[in-house]
C-alpha cells in the first residue's frame, strides 16, 4: 500500500536540491568510468576429493575380487598393510599402500564418509593441489607415527590422512580466522566437531584402533595446512602451490610403485625376508604335546574345544582339503573354523594338527596364511 502511494506521487514530486558537498560527490562519481565486470569462474567441484575417494573404492574392490575378504589378516599382509617387522626388513612401500587398504567394509565406509565431508571443505579452503598434498603428508605422518610409537604389529587405513584434513582446516580457520568469516558463520566448526567426536567414539569403541596413526596424521595435517595456507602473501601463495603440486604428483607416483611391489610380494616372500616376522605370526598360536601316555587320542580329539576355549575359534570342523604336506613319519589332520573380530567380520581360521611318534604340534592360524605358504609350515612343524 505504501509503495503504491509513493509511486502515485512521483509525477508531481519536486527534485531535491543537493548541497555543494553532495553535488561534488555526485560529479566525481559521474566522472569515474564504470567498474570493470570480472567474470568469476565457477569451481569445477571437489575433484581431488573425488579422485582420492575413487582410489579407496577401487583398491577395496580390487582386493575383494583378487584376494578375498579385506578384513582377513593374511589378505591384509598380502595387500600392503603396515607391518612393522616387514618395513624393518626393507618393505618400505607399505608406508604408502597401507593408507589405501582397509580392514573390512565398515572401516572403509567410516573413512570414506570422513574423506567426503572433510575433503570437500579442505579443497574449498586450500584448492585441489594443496588438499592432495595435505592428504599425502598426513597419511605418511600417520604411517611413521604408527611405526615409531605403537606396539601394534599391523596397521592400515586412511584415518590418519583424513584426520590430517581435519587438522589442516582447524589450523587454517584458527590462525586465519578473519579471512574466512563466512566459513565460520556457516557452521564449519559444528561440522568439525561432529567429525572429531565421531572419530573419538570409534577410537574408544574398538581396542584395535591405531591412536598413534590418528594423532600423527592430525598433527602433520595441521602443520602442513599452515605451511601451504593460501591466506598468506601472494609470493608464498604461488610457491606453496608449486610445492603442493610436486608433493601430490610424487605421492601418486610412489603409491603406484608401492602397489606394484605389493602385487609382486607373496606371504611366503615376506616370511623369507623377515624370519622374525614369521615367528611373531606363529608365536602364541601353536601348542605342543608329548605323544606319550594314554590321553593323547583324547587330546587330539579335543582340538576343536581347545580352539574355542584358548583362541576363541568357533565352529571348528574337519577341513574339506589338506594344505600342509607332512614330513616323513608325521601324520596330520586339519580343521577350519571362524574367529569373530571387533569390526564384525569373521576371520577364517585353519587348525593343523601334526602328529609324530614323540609329540603333537597344533597350529591355529588364519587360513589365508597357511594357504599362501604351506611349504613353509611343512618345514616349520618338525622344528617347533
Amino acid at each position: 500500500m505504501l509503495i503504491d502511494q509513493a509511486l502515485a506521487r512521483l509525477p508531481t514530486a519536486q527534485p531535491v536540491e543537493l548541497g555543494s558537498e553532495a553535488s561534488g560527490v555526485v560529479d566525481r562519481v559521474e566522472a569515474e568510468p564504470p567498474p570493470a565486470v570480472t567474470e568469476r569462474l565457477r569451481p569445477s567441484g571437489p575433484n581431488a576429493t573425488r579422485i582420492l575417494a575413487a582410489a579407496l573404492i577401487v583398491t577395496a574392490a580390487t582386493i575383494a575380487i583378487t584376494l578375498g575378504n579385506s578384513a582377513d589378516i593374511g589378505v591384509l599382509i598380502r595387500d600392503g598393510a603396515l607391518v612393522r617387522r616387514l618395513v624393518e626388513a626393507g618393505q618400505w612401500w607399505r608406508l604408502f599402500t597401507n593408507i589405501f587398504v582397509h580392514a573390512g567394509g565398515l572401516h572403509l565406509l567410516v573413512n570414506l564418509v570422513g574423506l567426503w565431508m572433510l575433503g570437500r571443505l579442505t579443497e574449498e579452503l586450500f584448492g585441489p593441489w594443496r588438499m592432495g598434498a595435505i592428504f599425502a603428508l598426513a597419511g605418511l605422518g600417520g604411517s611413521f607415527a604408527s611405526l615409531i610409537g605403537t606396539d601394534a604389529s599391523m596397521s592400515t587405513g586412511a584415518s590418519g590422512a583424513v584426520l590430517g584434513l581435519l587438522g589442516a582446516v582447524f589450523a587454517e580457520l584458527t590462525v586465519h580466522r578473519s579471512r574466512h568469516r563466512l566459513a565460520w558463520t556457516r557452521g564449519v566448526w559444528g561440522s568439525l566437531a561432529i567429525v572429531a567426536v565421531a572419530q573419538l567414539g570409534v577410537d574408544f569403541m574398538y581396542r584395535i584402533t591405531d591412536h598413534w596413526a590418528h594423532a600423527g596424521g592430525l598433527v602433520v595435517g595441521g602443520l602442513v595446512g599452515l605451511a601451504l595456507s593460501p591466506s598468506v602473501s601472494d609470493l608464498w601463495k604461488k610457491v606453496a602451490l608449486h610445492v603442493a603440486r610436486v608433493i601430490s604428483i610424487a605421492f601418486a607416483a610412489a603409491v603406484i610403485a608401492s602397489f606394484a611391489f605389493a602385487v609382486r610380494t607373496s606371504i611366503a616372500d615376506s616370511f623369507a625376508s623377515s624370519p622374525q616376522f614369521a615367528l611373531e605370526v606363529i608365536d602364541q598360536n601353536y601348542e605342543t604335546m608329548p605323544a606319550t601316555g594314554g590321553n593323547i587320542d583324547a587330546y587330539v580329539s579335543g582340538t576343536a574345544d581347545r580352539a574355542t576355549q584358548k583362541f576363541g575359534i568357533e565352529h571348528a570342523v574337519p577341513a574339506s582339503d589338506s594344505l600342509v604336506a607332512m614330513p616323513e613319519g608325521w601324520t596330520e589332520q586339519e580343521l577350519v573354523g571362524s574367529l569373530p573380530s571387533e569390526l564384525g567380520d569373521a576371520q577364517k581360521m585353519r587348525i593343523v594338527v601334526a602328529r609324530s611318534p614323540d609329540r603333537v604340534v597344533t597350529l591355529y592360524l588364519p587360513d589365508s596364511i597357511v594357504r599362501a605358504a604351506p611349504e613353509y609350515f611343512t618345514w616349520l612343524i618338525p622344528r617347533l
